[in-house]
Protein backbone atom coordinates (compact mmCIF):
# COMPACT_ATOMS: atom_id res chain seq x y z
CA UNK A 1 0.00 0.00 0.00
CA UNK A 2 1.43 3.36 -0.92
CA UNK A 3 2.30 5.67 1.94
CA UNK A 4 0.25 8.57 0.69
CA UNK A 5 -2.90 8.95 -1.39
CA UNK A 6 -3.33 12.12 -3.39
CA UNK A 7 -6.82 13.56 -3.62
CA UNK A 8 -7.58 16.13 -6.31
CA UNK A 9 -10.95 17.68 -6.99
CA UNK A 10 -10.72 20.91 -8.96
CA UNK A 11 -13.51 23.42 -9.11
CA UNK A 12 -14.42 24.85 -12.52
CA UNK A 13 -14.69 28.42 -13.72
CA UNK A 14 -18.27 28.88 -14.85
CA UNK A 15 -19.50 31.66 -17.10
CA UNK A 16 -23.27 31.99 -17.35
CA UNK A 17 -24.73 34.12 -20.13
CA UNK A 18 -28.53 34.40 -20.27
CA UNK A 19 -30.43 35.51 -23.34
CA UNK A 20 -33.48 37.79 -23.41
CA UNK A 21 -36.03 35.44 -24.99
CA UNK A 22 -37.80 35.02 -21.67
CA UNK A 23 -40.23 37.75 -20.78
CA UNK A 24 -40.36 37.09 -17.02
CA UNK A 25 -37.34 36.40 -14.79
CA UNK A 26 -36.17 37.01 -11.25
CA UNK A 27 -32.66 38.36 -11.88
CA UNK A 28 -30.77 40.56 -14.26
CA UNK A 29 -31.24 39.11 -17.79
CA UNK A 30 -27.81 40.32 -18.89
CA UNK A 31 -25.75 39.16 -15.85
CA UNK A 32 -22.38 37.40 -16.18
CA UNK A 33 -21.26 35.14 -13.27
CA UNK A 34 -17.71 33.86 -12.71
CA UNK A 35 -16.99 31.05 -10.20
CA UNK A 36 -13.51 30.84 -8.69
CA UNK A 37 -11.65 27.53 -9.05
CA UNK A 38 -10.28 25.89 -5.88
CA UNK A 39 -8.16 22.76 -5.45
CA UNK A 40 -8.66 19.99 -2.87
CA UNK A 41 -5.06 18.84 -3.03
CA UNK A 42 -3.22 17.54 -0.01
CA UNK A 43 -1.35 14.48 1.17
CA UNK A 44 -3.33 11.97 3.18
CA UNK A 45 -1.29 9.65 5.38
CA UNK A 46 -2.49 6.11 4.69
CA UNK A 47 -0.34 4.43 7.34
CA UNK A 48 -2.71 2.85 9.84
CA UNK A 49 -1.23 0.86 12.74
CA UNK A 50 -3.89 -0.95 14.71
CA UNK A 51 -4.17 -4.45 16.15
CA UNK A 52 -6.71 -6.01 18.47
CA UNK A 53 -5.50 -8.51 21.08
CA UNK A 54 -7.15 -10.13 24.11
CA UNK A 55 -7.22 -8.08 27.29
CA UNK A 56 -5.27 -9.26 30.33
CA UNK A 57 -8.53 -10.42 31.91
CA UNK A 58 -9.44 -12.36 28.77
CA UNK A 59 -6.00 -13.99 28.67
CA UNK A 60 -6.39 -15.15 32.26
CA UNK A 61 -9.62 -16.92 31.30
CA UNK A 62 -8.09 -18.45 28.16
CA UNK A 63 -5.11 -19.81 30.14
CA UNK A 64 -7.23 -21.30 32.92
CA UNK A 65 -7.43 -25.09 32.93
CA UNK A 66 -8.51 -27.95 35.13
CA UNK A 67 -7.02 -31.41 35.57
CA UNK A 68 -9.55 -34.24 35.63
CA UNK A 69 -7.86 -37.57 35.01
CA UNK A 70 -10.65 -39.39 36.84
CA UNK A 71 -13.46 -38.09 34.64
CA UNK A 72 -15.29 -36.55 37.59
CA UNK A 73 -16.90 -33.73 35.60
CA UNK A 74 -18.63 -36.17 33.28
CA UNK A 75 -19.47 -38.68 35.98
CA UNK A 76 -21.17 -36.00 38.09
CA UNK A 77 -23.39 -34.97 35.21
CA UNK A 78 -21.52 -31.66 34.84
CA UNK A 79 -23.16 -30.36 38.01
CA UNK A 80 -20.17 -28.18 38.87
CA UNK A 81 -20.35 -26.39 35.51
CA UNK A 82 -24.06 -25.91 34.87
CA UNK A 83 -23.71 -24.20 31.46
CA UNK A 84 -21.51 -26.84 29.88
CA UNK A 85 -22.52 -28.03 26.43
CA UNK A 86 -19.49 -30.22 25.75
CA UNK A 87 -16.85 -32.02 27.82
CA UNK A 88 -13.74 -33.66 26.37
CA UNK A 89 -11.65 -35.13 29.17
CA UNK A 90 -9.70 -37.50 26.91
CA UNK A 91 -6.35 -35.87 27.73
CA UNK A 92 -6.87 -35.26 31.44
CA UNK A 93 -6.28 -31.51 31.03
CA UNK A 94 -9.24 -29.33 30.07
CA UNK A 95 -9.23 -25.65 29.22
CA UNK A 96 -12.36 -23.63 29.69
CA UNK A 97 -14.12 -22.72 26.46
CA UNK A 98 -16.41 -19.70 26.63
CA UNK A 99 -19.29 -18.06 24.85
CA UNK A 100 -18.56 -15.00 22.69
CA UNK A 101 -18.31 -12.47 25.55
CA UNK A 102 -16.65 -14.90 28.00
CA UNK A 103 -19.52 -14.70 30.47
CA UNK A 104 -20.23 -18.44 30.47
CA UNK A 105 -18.09 -21.57 30.38
CA UNK A 106 -19.82 -23.63 27.68
CA UNK A 107 -17.19 -26.31 27.18
CA UNK A 108 -14.16 -28.07 28.59
CA UNK A 109 -11.59 -29.46 26.16
CA UNK A 110 -7.85 -30.16 25.74
CA UNK A 111 -7.58 -27.02 23.57
CA UNK A 112 -8.09 -23.46 24.80
CA UNK A 113 -10.07 -20.73 23.14
CA UNK A 114 -7.89 -18.84 20.66
CA UNK A 115 -5.47 -16.12 21.66
CA UNK A 116 -6.64 -14.05 18.71
CA UNK A 117 -4.59 -11.28 17.12
CA UNK A 118 -6.54 -9.15 14.63
CA UNK A 119 -4.47 -7.00 12.29
CA UNK A 120 -6.31 -3.80 11.38
CA UNK A 121 -3.12 -2.20 10.10
CA UNK A 122 -2.45 -1.08 6.57
CA UNK A 123 0.79 -3.07 6.67
CA UNK A 124 1.66 -6.59 7.84
CA UNK A 125 2.63 -7.10 11.50
CA UNK A 126 4.93 -9.49 13.35
CA UNK A 127 3.63 -11.15 16.51
CA UNK A 128 6.06 -12.41 19.13
CA UNK A 129 4.47 -14.72 21.69
CA UNK A 130 6.25 -15.81 24.86
CA UNK A 131 4.49 -18.55 26.81
CA UNK A 132 5.91 -20.20 29.91
CA UNK A 133 4.82 -22.07 33.02
CA UNK A 134 5.69 -21.65 36.66
CA UNK A 135 7.84 -24.20 38.42
CA UNK A 136 6.36 -27.67 38.09
CA UNK A 137 7.15 -28.69 41.67
CA UNK A 138 6.64 -32.44 42.09
CA UNK A 139 4.91 -32.74 38.71
CA UNK A 140 6.94 -34.39 35.95
CA UNK A 141 6.94 -32.56 32.63
CA UNK A 142 6.02 -34.78 29.70
CA UNK A 143 7.88 -34.25 26.43
CA UNK A 144 4.77 -34.85 24.32
CA UNK A 145 1.05 -35.17 24.90
CA UNK A 146 1.23 -38.97 24.95
CA UNK A 147 4.59 -39.45 26.66
CA UNK A 148 3.17 -41.33 29.64
CA UNK A 149 5.12 -43.32 32.18
CA UNK A 150 3.03 -46.24 33.33
CA UNK A 151 3.57 -45.92 37.08
CA UNK A 152 4.06 -42.18 37.28
CA UNK A 153 2.10 -40.33 39.91
CA UNK A 154 1.87 -36.84 38.46
CA UNK A 155 2.74 -36.07 34.87
CA UNK A 156 1.70 -33.08 32.81
CA UNK A 157 2.20 -31.75 29.31
CA UNK A 158 1.41 -28.13 28.43
CA UNK A 159 2.07 -26.57 25.04
CA UNK A 160 0.94 -23.91 22.63
CA UNK A 161 0.64 -23.76 18.88
CA UNK A 162 -0.57 -21.67 15.98
CA UNK A 163 -0.25 -24.46 13.45
CA UNK A 164 -1.81 -27.55 15.09
CA UNK A 165 0.78 -29.80 13.43
CA UNK A 166 3.61 -28.11 15.34
CA UNK A 167 3.19 -27.82 19.10
CA UNK A 168 5.72 -26.07 21.30
CA UNK A 169 6.02 -27.67 24.74
CA UNK A 170 6.01 -25.16 27.57
CA UNK A 171 8.80 -24.94 30.13
CA UNK A 172 9.76 -22.43 32.79
CA UNK A 173 11.70 -20.56 30.09
CA UNK A 174 9.85 -18.31 27.64
CA UNK A 175 9.19 -19.87 24.24
CA UNK A 176 10.22 -16.70 22.39
CA UNK A 177 8.66 -17.61 19.05
CA UNK A 178 7.77 -15.00 16.45
CA UNK A 179 5.09 -15.32 13.79
CA UNK A 180 5.93 -13.11 10.85
CA UNK A 181 3.63 -11.62 8.25
CA UNK A 182 0.13 -11.39 9.68
CA UNK A 183 -1.10 -9.87 6.44
CA UNK A 184 -2.29 -6.29 6.00
CA UNK A 185 -5.93 -5.28 5.89
CA UNK A 186 -7.50 -4.72 2.46
CA UNK A 187 -8.01 -1.11 1.35
CA UNK A 188 -11.76 -1.55 1.16
CA UNK A 189 -12.01 -1.47 4.97
CA UNK A 190 -10.57 2.05 5.24
CA UNK A 191 -12.18 5.32 4.31
CA UNK A 192 -11.15 8.91 3.70
CA UNK A 193 -12.73 11.41 6.07
CA UNK A 194 -12.38 15.04 7.03
CA UNK A 195 -11.89 16.36 10.56
CA UNK A 196 -10.08 19.25 12.25
CA UNK A 197 -9.45 20.94 8.90
CA UNK A 198 -7.60 17.95 7.49
CA UNK A 199 -8.33 14.83 5.50
CA UNK A 200 -8.03 11.56 7.42
CA UNK A 201 -7.63 7.88 6.56
CA UNK A 202 -9.23 5.60 9.11
CA UNK A 203 -10.83 2.20 9.59
CA UNK A 204 -14.41 2.12 8.36
CA UNK A 205 -16.72 2.09 11.38
CA UNK A 206 -18.91 -0.50 9.63
CA UNK A 207 -16.06 -3.01 9.43
CA UNK A 208 -16.19 -5.97 11.83
CA UNK A 209 -13.33 -7.95 13.36
CA UNK A 210 -14.15 -10.85 11.04
CA UNK A 211 -13.35 -8.60 8.06
CA UNK A 212 -9.70 -8.27 9.11
CA UNK A 213 -6.78 -10.74 8.87
CA UNK A 214 -6.32 -12.75 12.07
CA UNK A 215 -3.78 -15.09 13.58
CA UNK A 216 -4.75 -17.50 16.35
CA UNK A 217 -2.65 -19.18 19.02
CA UNK A 218 -3.94 -22.02 21.20
CA UNK A 219 -2.94 -23.66 24.47
CA UNK A 220 -3.23 -27.39 24.94
CA UNK A 221 -2.22 -30.06 27.41
CA UNK A 222 -2.59 -33.52 28.87
CA UNK A 223 -2.04 -35.15 32.26
CA UNK A 224 -1.38 -38.56 33.73
CA UNK A 225 -2.16 -38.71 37.43
CA UNK A 226 -2.21 -42.47 37.69
CA UNK A 227 -2.10 -42.64 41.46
CA UNK A 228 -5.35 -43.11 43.35
CA UNK A 229 -5.65 -40.22 45.75
CA UNK A 230 -6.65 -40.82 49.35
CA UNK A 231 -8.56 -38.19 51.24
CA UNK A 232 -6.36 -36.29 53.67
CA UNK A 233 -3.08 -37.61 52.31
CA UNK A 234 -2.72 -36.96 48.60
CA UNK A 235 -4.38 -33.99 47.02
CA UNK A 236 -3.70 -31.93 43.93
CA UNK A 237 -4.82 -28.36 44.42
CA UNK A 238 -4.78 -25.36 42.16
CA UNK A 239 -1.82 -24.03 44.13
CA UNK A 240 0.30 -27.06 43.31
CA UNK A 241 -0.43 -26.97 39.56
CA UNK A 242 1.66 -24.80 37.24
CA UNK A 243 0.23 -21.54 35.97
CA UNK A 244 0.63 -20.36 32.38
CA UNK A 245 2.08 -16.93 31.62
CA UNK A 246 1.41 -15.41 28.21
CA UNK A 247 3.21 -12.33 26.89
CA UNK A 248 2.93 -11.01 23.37
CA UNK A 249 4.66 -8.22 21.47
CA UNK A 250 3.37 -6.80 18.21
CA UNK A 251 5.51 -4.83 15.76
CA UNK A 252 5.12 -3.63 12.24
CA UNK A 253 6.47 -6.23 9.86
CA UNK A 254 10.23 -6.15 9.25
CA UNK A 255 11.29 -5.75 5.65
CA UNK A 256 12.09 -9.07 4.08
CA UNK A 257 15.35 -8.87 2.21
CA UNK A 258 16.17 -12.54 1.85
CA UNK A 259 14.92 -15.72 0.23
CA UNK A 260 14.84 -19.35 1.39
CA UNK A 261 13.52 -22.65 0.16
CA UNK A 262 13.68 -26.35 0.93
CA UNK A 263 15.47 -28.71 -1.42
CA UNK A 264 14.93 -32.18 -0.06
CA UNK A 265 16.25 -32.25 3.50
CA UNK A 266 18.31 -29.06 3.07
CA UNK A 267 17.18 -25.49 3.67
CA UNK A 268 18.93 -23.07 1.30
CA UNK A 269 18.89 -19.32 1.93
CA UNK A 270 20.41 -16.13 0.55
CA UNK A 271 19.71 -12.42 0.10
CA UNK A 272 17.15 -11.10 -2.38
CA UNK A 273 19.54 -11.25 -5.31
CA UNK A 274 20.90 -14.69 -4.42
CA UNK A 275 24.39 -13.28 -4.06
CA UNK A 276 25.68 -13.36 -0.49
CA UNK A 277 29.36 -12.46 -0.07
CA UNK A 278 31.31 -15.65 -0.71
CA UNK A 279 32.85 -17.80 2.03
CA UNK A 280 31.44 -15.70 4.89
CA UNK A 281 30.34 -17.03 8.27
CA UNK A 282 26.59 -17.25 8.86
CA UNK A 283 25.52 -16.42 12.41
CA UNK A 284 22.41 -15.49 14.38
CA UNK A 285 20.26 -18.14 12.76
CA UNK A 286 16.64 -18.08 13.95
CA UNK A 287 13.67 -20.11 12.78
CA UNK A 288 10.38 -18.31 13.41
CA UNK A 289 12.22 -16.09 15.86
CA UNK A 290 13.72 -18.96 17.86
CA UNK A 291 17.52 -19.02 17.98
CA UNK A 292 19.12 -22.13 16.47
CA UNK A 293 22.80 -22.67 17.29
CA UNK A 294 24.52 -24.35 14.35
CA UNK A 295 28.30 -24.16 14.01
CA UNK A 296 30.38 -23.66 10.87
CA UNK A 297 27.75 -22.41 8.45
CA UNK A 298 29.24 -20.40 5.59
CA UNK A 299 28.07 -18.92 2.31
CA UNK A 300 29.24 -20.85 -0.74
CA UNK A 301 30.77 -19.73 -4.05
CA UNK A 302 27.29 -19.31 -5.53
CA UNK A 303 26.21 -16.81 -2.86
CA UNK A 304 23.96 -19.17 -0.91
CA UNK A 305 24.13 -20.92 2.47
CA UNK A 306 22.36 -24.00 3.79
CA UNK A 307 21.47 -26.04 6.85
CA UNK A 308 19.98 -29.51 7.06
CA UNK A 309 17.16 -31.15 8.99
CA UNK A 310 19.76 -32.99 11.01
CA UNK A 311 21.54 -29.78 12.03
CA UNK A 312 18.23 -28.16 12.97
CA UNK A 313 17.05 -31.02 15.12
CA UNK A 314 20.39 -31.44 16.87
CA UNK A 315 20.23 -27.74 17.68
CA UNK A 316 16.84 -28.25 19.31
CA UNK A 317 17.61 -31.61 20.88
CA UNK A 318 21.20 -32.72 21.45
CA UNK A 319 20.11 -36.37 21.73
CA UNK A 320 18.54 -36.44 18.27
CA UNK A 321 20.34 -38.59 15.67
CA UNK A 322 19.82 -39.14 11.97
CA UNK A 323 18.37 -42.53 12.83
CA UNK A 324 15.44 -40.84 14.51
CA UNK A 325 12.35 -40.02 12.52
CA UNK A 326 12.14 -36.39 11.45
CA UNK A 327 8.78 -35.11 12.69
CA UNK A 328 6.82 -33.85 9.72
CA UNK A 329 5.08 -31.47 12.11
CA UNK A 330 8.02 -29.07 12.15
CA UNK A 331 7.31 -26.36 9.59
CA UNK A 332 9.03 -23.00 10.22
CA UNK A 333 7.84 -20.16 8.00
CA UNK A 334 10.80 -17.75 8.24
CA UNK A 335 14.55 -17.84 8.74
CA UNK A 336 16.64 -14.96 10.10
CA UNK A 337 20.42 -14.93 9.68
CA UNK A 338 23.43 -12.61 9.59
CA UNK A 339 26.13 -12.65 6.93
CA UNK A 340 29.06 -10.25 6.72
CA UNK A 341 27.44 -7.92 9.27
CA UNK A 342 24.04 -7.74 7.53
CA UNK A 343 20.94 -9.41 8.98
CA UNK A 344 18.36 -10.88 6.62
CA UNK A 345 14.86 -12.24 7.13
CA UNK A 346 13.48 -14.61 4.55
CA UNK A 347 10.13 -16.36 4.15
CA UNK A 348 10.66 -20.09 3.60
CA UNK A 349 9.08 -21.58 0.48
Amino acid sequence: MSTFKKLLALGTVVTLVMGSSVTAFAGDPNATATGTGTAEYEYVNTDVYSATVPSAAALVKIATYTVDTEGLVKQSGKLKYTDLETVDDSKGVMFKNYNADQTKTIGLSPVSDPIKVVNKSSDPIDVKLDVQVTALGDITKMATADDYVADAEKEMYLAYYSDPTWQKALTTAATDVTTYDVIATAEEFYKVGYASNAYTYTIDSNAKDDDFPTHNFYLTGSANFAKTFTKGTDTVTAKSLPTIKVTYTINLNKSKDGQAEWNGSTLWFSNKTGALPKAKDISGIKLDGKAVTIASVKSDDEGWASITWEQIYKAYDATWTSADKVPAAFSPTHIEFTCDGVTYIAPIK
